[in-house]
């Protein structure tokens, strides 16, 4: 009976000229649009499926079938105070940390492109799916959380994920105004430091909706 070996990331990288990275990082800050530096991700974490080998003969590496295991992960840790675009390598680490507002979002995404999950924190998204999308994109149903949002039409997860309702500023007379949302002013910005309050209603428990 033939045996199967699986080898892993290390021993693929010796046997072939190149191999694909299977985790990095970014540093580099990202905003939900670059007008509003409301809504950013700084710090972010990827992985991607690993290169590897099946082997019938372990010894014989030119026959060896390569594969690729695992799924997808990205994980966003949201930041305030720094402009779109910013090197984060660049300024004083204590400073990053600071600004950090303490709301991650991770989306992971199973190898075979159907399967999906959203966590907020400890939390939950009650759907996930890629089933209907192609690349790397997913409709999703986050509504189970304070604040969250959902989309049936596929979504991109690169280069951020926002699974909340975004809503603008109300006017004296209570109308809702969204002129302005993308179009270089922060005055009817989507919410104001959005990342830090979504994180405290999710402590807090809070129900419904917070009204500003």
């Amino acid at each position: 009976m033939n045996s199967f070996v699986r080898f892993s990331l290390a021993v693929l990288a010796m046997a072939v000229s190149s191999a694909d990275a299977a985790a990095y990082v970014s540093t580099t800050v990202v905003c939900l649009d670059e007008s509003l530096d409301e809504v950013c991700v700084g710090n972010s974490f990827f992985t991607s499926p690993s290169p590897g080998l099946i082997c019938e003969d372990p010894e014989d590496l030119e026959n060896c079938e390569p594969i690729y295991e695992g799924g997808w992960s990205w994980e966003y840790r949201f930041i305030e105070g720094f402009e779109d675009g910013t090197d984060l390598t660049l300024e004083d680490p204590d400073d990053v940390a600071a600004a950090e507002t303490g709301l991650v979002v991770m989306v992971t995404l199973d190898d075979d492109q159907s399967a999906c999950e959203i966590m907020v924190g400890n939390e939950t998204c009650v759907e996930c799916s890629a089933a209907e999308c192609t690349g790397l994109n997913i409709t999703y149903d986050c509504t189970n959380i304070d604040m969250g949002s959902m989309s049936m039409d596929c979504t991109e997860v690169e280069p951020i994920f926002y699974p909340f309702e975004m809503y603008n500023e109300t006017d004296g007379n209570g109308t809702t105004t969204d002129d302005v949302v993308g179009g270089g002013s922060t005055s009817s910005c989507p919410l104001v430091s959005t990342a830090k309050i979504v994180l405290a209603s999710l402590i807090a428990g809070a129900t419904g909706l917070l009204v500003f």
